[in-house]
């Protein structure tokens, strides 16, 4: 394990990597049909009116089919335009009550805006509305976890996986709080299958680095990291990672010389 001087060195590296693919919209990745959300549409505004004129025109939202209502707000929220997602979303809602991915998407905002508790509730409401799609089950157990429900967290990931084995989302959010929990066997089964559904995401060997070292598994540790460094497009953690490397390897040579 990592003495407290170096864990405090890489807390910035830990913290970067645990906020990745868990925040808003984190296990909409791999979904297809009308419910996915599009993802950021690029050019100014005056294209997107173009090509969707009734964008920012509410009197004629009334006509509009759910997927193209929903698209307009995850425009808005891709833009980080929360408030006026939160309008389109709140129509889409009152328009079309009994489509789980205005409320999930809803909720990804109000993460955003930690407001936790009416997150809760619209991913609640998300599930209840399709109980069997894994994206809703995922995003439902990130906030049970951030409200200390463990066991129901867990519920919702193995419900998951259950009904999509090689779901990224459920076995990477399963792995951090396996890991949190000290469970680092388990945890790196996880990050094993995270490894098999998607082998070109960085953050799975950036935290899975860190159950290797924890099972005093160094040399894996140093390869994951070095992975992570490859993969990674932020140059900050591409920093970090190195830093990290540089000190485990310093940290054997210790070892070493002290036998």
């Amino acid at each position: 394990m990592l003495d407290p001087m170096k864990q405090l060195l890489f807390l910035p590296l830990l913290l970067a990597l645990g906020s990745c693919g868990q925040g808003p919209g984190a296990a909409q990745a791999k979904t297809s049909g009308a419910r996915s959300r599009p993802t950021a549409q690029k050019g100014t505004e005056k294209k997107a009116q173009a090509k969707h004129p009734e964008v920012g025109d509410p009197s004629v939202h009334g006509a509009l089919s759910a997927e193209t209502l929903f698209e307009i707000a995850m425009r808005y929220f891709n833009a980080k335009k929360f408030d006026d997602a939160l309008l389109h979303l709140a129509m889409g809602i009152e328009k079309y009550p009994d489509r789980p991915e205005f409320y999930d998407a809803r909720a990804s905002i109000l993460v955003e805006r930690k407001e936790f508790t009416k997150a809760l509730a619209d991913r609640e409401k998300a599930v209840s509305l399709s109980p069997n799609d894994p994206r809703f089950l995922v995003n439902r157990a990130f906030l049970y976890f951030k409200f200390g429900r463990y066991d129901s967290g867990m519920k919702d990931l193995d419900k998951a996986i259950s009904l999509e084995p090689l779901f990224y989302p459920a076995h990477f959010l399963k792995a951090r709080m396996l890991a949190g929990k000290k469970a680092f066997a388990e945890a790196l089964k996880e990050y094993n299958l995270c490894e098999k559904a998607e082998p070109e995401i960085a953050k799975t060997y950036g935290t899975r680095a860190f159950v290797y070292w924890a099972l005093g598994r160094r040399s894996d540790a140093i390869a994951d990291m070095k992975k992570y460094a490859e993969l990674t497009k932020d140059p900050k953690q591409q920093e970090m990672a190195k830093k990290a490397i540089a000190a485990w390897k310093a940290g054997e040579v210790e070892k070493k010389g002290g036998k």
